[in-house]
């Protein structure tokens, strides 16, 4: 009788020790995951993406076009683009601009510029027209850096 219930004792203490691990091994992979996350989802919801962000953007008959464009916390904006060595003239533009449901994504109410952003790390990347993001050789060119002020 002695030997049967020190028996189910060992049992019982490995089957707990096995299921304890097993849960160890879970919660890391959960841990895991969080680390995983994508930084740029609901960027809407940091105190830190209104600002100015400037850069050169490709250009099929000037070397470049010269973008600011300034997100200021009520949703609101202002563009300003220039054609770099095709005349002086600076192009403005301003209105309101939208997230996406992701927070991720900016749609400006332009009419003459691209409208769509995805916002990152203190940047904003120009998507296409239908907003996607731009691919080829030239895609790390449609970046806008945020400006130190």
């Amino acid at each position: 009788m002695k030997k049967t219930v020190y028996a189910i004792s060992i049992i019982a203490v490995l089957v707990l020790g096995l299921d304890s691990c097993k849960s160890k091994g879970e919660s890391n992979a959960q841990d895991d995951q969080v680390i995983a996350v994508d930084p740029v989802l609901n960027l809407r919801n940091s105190a830190d993406w209104n600002g100015s962000y400037t850069g050169t953007v490709p250009c099929a008959d000037c070397p470049g076009i010269s973008v600011k464009i300034t997100l200021n916390s009520d949703e609101t904006y202002q563009l300003s683009y220039q054609y770099l060595e095709k005349d002086d003239s600076v192009y403005f533009a301003s209105g309101k601009f939208t997230w996406d449901d992701t927070g991720s994504v900016i749609t400006l109410d332009s009419k003459d510029w691209p409208p769509y952003y995805k916002a990152g790390a203190d940047k904003l990347i120009q998507l296409d027209m239908e907003g996607n993001l731009i691919t080829g050789e030239l895609a790390d060119k449609y970046e806008l850096t945020k400006s130190v002020e």
